[in-house]
């Protein structure tokens, strides 16, 4: 009935959303309307994970999408240092710290793992990242994903992340965005770690594979029918800005380190934060002074990236950009 070869994200979405208007089931969940699919798989080639569909993933929703994925990367579980890059997903923290259900620090203490298995035995089935909390607590930040399984085909490498529910709308774009940037995240693992160690050339050349994404309930809520109704009734035409894409996904362009990786997300996330906050006028680029205090406003002693935020500081103050972000 639907679809299972690969697609770049924008095409697997577009596809999802409208098997999901057109095929899906009502329910009542929490006494949230929704229309959903049961186990539904979307397929997507990650080498282009990033969904740029103009009215849903425009502007800020990309720097959200890239300071995800690397605070993930981090380990990260805070809320002071994601806050600034959505306004509402404060709300799902339980104390107004931490995120109870934070994949983070799940993912990065399992990255070793499924690197040994990988190296060990490159045809293993055992290379599984466990995300979901066992017999979890009252929480407002219950896990969406139960797990990521790492496997290595035909030089590729591919992921299997299995979620017990998944919107449509609002989460679908940014899981298959950090799905994808942990995948790549593991293949420059499991290349550094055989470079250094001699052996196993032939797990330097693995190259991303796909991402099936299945979920026990693939939905949309009522409340954003209208908005991907509008997106149907326009064919997907008309992409948001592609500056940013970070794309072609190949771990080819960072050299077996996966510190280029991150390094590369903060560069990114930063210029799509510099477009966000800033126009183009008149050949000039002036910076938005309400956005650019509500950043400097939200900026945490603790954030590590702080760079940037003194780079749009002298630019305040001078019109002086430097610093590592591209122009």
């Amino acid at each position: 009935m639907f679809n299972n070869l690969p697609l770049i994200a924008n095409q697997a979405w577009l596809q999802m959303i409208a098997d999901v208007t057109n095929y899906g089931d009502s329910t009542n969940p929490r006494g949230q309307g929704t229309k959903e699919i049961l186990g539904y798989q979307s397929c997507i080639d990650m080498r282009y994970p990033m969904l740029n569909v103009a009215g849903r993933i425009e502007g800020k929703f990309h720097a959200f999408m890239l300071a995800e994925a690397l605070w993930i990367l981090k380990g990260d579980n805070r809320v002071e240092s994601i806050s600034y890059y959505s306004k509402m997903i404060s709300k799902f923290s339980d104390d107004g710290r931490y995120f109870g259900g934070a994949y983070g620090p799940k993912i990065v203490d399992q990255l070793t793992y499924v690197v040994d298995k990988l190296i060990e035995d490159p045809d293993t089935r055992q290379a599984v990242i466990n995300i979901w909390r066992e017999n979890p607590r009252s929480t407002k930040d219950t896990p969406c994903t139960l797990s990521l399984q790492f496997l290595i085909r035909n030089g590729r490498l591919n992921c299997s992340a299995t979620m017990r529910s998944s919107d449509a709308w609002l989460g679908w774009p940014f899981d298959v965005f950090n799905f994808s940037m942990i995948s790549n995240f593991v293949n420059l693992l499991i290349q550094e770690r055989v470079i250094k160690g001699g052996n196993k050339t032939h797990l330097t050349n693995l190259k991303p594979g796909v991402l099936r994404l299945t979920a026990g309930s693939q939905h949309i809520y009522e409340r954003n029918v209208e908005k991907v109704a509008a997106i149907l009734a326009s064919d997907g035409v008309g992409l948001a800005s592609a500056a940013f894409q970070l794309e072609p996904a190949d771990p080819e362009i960072f050299g077996a380190d996966p510190d280029l990786l991150t390094t590369r997300l903060v560069d990114v996330r930063d210029a799509c934060v510099l477009s966000d906050i800033s126009a183009e006028i008149n050949g000039t680029r002036e910076l938005n002074r309400e956005k650019y205090r509500q950043l400097i406003d939200w900026r945490p002693d603790s954030d590590s990236d702080s760079d940037f935020l003194n780079d749009l500081e002298r630019w305040a103050r001078t019109g002086e950009v430097c610093g590592r972000r591209p122009s």
